[in-house]
């Protein structure tokens, strides 16, 4: 992006991860043209009052990163042992161990359900209240294996705790409804022409159809598939290139949760430029509306002084009230000079 913008640009990067608002810092010292603020992707009207002016381009680029999933310690992973945590930032709100420890049965198979399309949510949600009156569920690696002792062998290719770990990071997150926020401030703060790009594939979903983590390389799926790598995101498992599943079993993959929200994106998308131009239609509307009031105003006086200076009698008392003039008796002369 820098690279293709001139010199007068400005580049603003926004994530909740500390660790990427350090690269970006860095990123920030060998060019003032871009900086980085530590927030949710709906802070649209605070930037555009830091920057004095309306954003020309939008990219949205959802999901989790590689470094998120390398590290065992955030607890994306099912493949790492780690603490379950799943925060974007780890500095606020409550991680997926604590939700769990807290939250009803029916709370839990709920979010499985509706964010994970999980159709074994119920099971799940009973199994995980039943364990937690046993002990505490901390790690990432007691939660898989409890899903999976539920889910026994699951779909080939994918680890049963694909769709739950997916649903819990994007509860814990609030990542739809921060999507659905900053859609409706894109209609405010996108200036007349901007454009407004969304990029839902995540890490994880790539991983799932087997193509691995990024392809930019123009290397193959087989060659880039790293066995053992997991991800919270759209489809955790690397395990699909190692065990020789076909490039092309998207939905056995896991890739329809991922794509029904692409579609969904990309038709709130649509419907945002819709309701973006029909705001900027009614607006020239109703200032074209304006200017014809004004000019009927101007022509209703037009007539009325039209009107005013047409009649004898008007021009007599406006001669007498205004101008203070009367008339000559008839025995009188009276000379008028310029």
């Amino acid at each position: 992006l820098l690279a293709r913008l001139d010199a007068g640009a400005r580049l603003v990067g926004v994530d909740r991860d500390p660790e990427a608002v350090l690269e970006g810092e860095k990123l920030a010292l060998e060019d003032t043209r871009f900086r980085i603020r530590r927030a949710r992707f709906d802070c649209l009207p605070e930037l555009v009052a830091e920057e004095h002016r309306q954003i020309d381009g939008l990219l949205l680029d959802l999901g989790v990163s590689s470094p998120q999933l390398d590290d065992a310690e955030r607890g994306f992973s099912f493949l790492r042992d780690g603490p379950l945590d799943m925060r974007m930032d780890p500095d606020s709100g409550e991680s997926v161990a604590d939700w769990l420890a807290r939250a009803g049965e029916k709370q839990i198979a709920d979010v499985l359900y509706q964010f994970g399309d999980e159709r074994k949510s119920r099971r799940i949600a009973r199994a995980i209240c039943e364990r937690r009156e046993q002990q505490p569920i901390r790690t990432t690696v007691q939660l898989a294996s409890l899903i999976q002792s539920v889910m026994g062998r699951g779909e080939p290719g994918k680890h049963p705790a694909t769709r739950s770990f997916q649903a819990l990071r994007i509860h814990i997150n609030g990542e739809l409804d921060a999507l659905r926020s900053t859609l409706d401030q894109a209609l405010e703060t996108l200036a007349i022409g901007g454009r407004l790009v969304v990029d839902g594939r995540t890490a994880g979903a790539a991983e799932a159809a087997g193509q691995g983590p990024l392809r930019r390389q123009g290397r193959t799926a087989r060659q880039r598939a790293q066995p053992q790598r997991g991800a919270a995101g759209g489809g955790e498992s690397g395990m699909s290139a190692a065990r020789g599943q076909a490039t092309g079993s998207v939905l056995a993959a896991g890739w329809l949760p991922p794509l029904l929200l692409v579609l969904v994106v990309a038709s709130a998308v649509g419907v945002a430029y819709s309701v973006h131009e029909s705001r900027r239609l009614t607006d020239r509307a109703q200032q074209a509306q304006r200017q014809q009031a004004q000019l009927e105003t101007r022509w209703g006086q037009l007539l009325l002084e039209h009107s005013t200076w047409g009649s004898y009698a008007r021009v007599e008392r406006l001669a007498r009230e205004e101008l203070g003039m009367k008339l000559p008796k008839t025995d009188e002369r009276v000379l008028i000079r310029p």
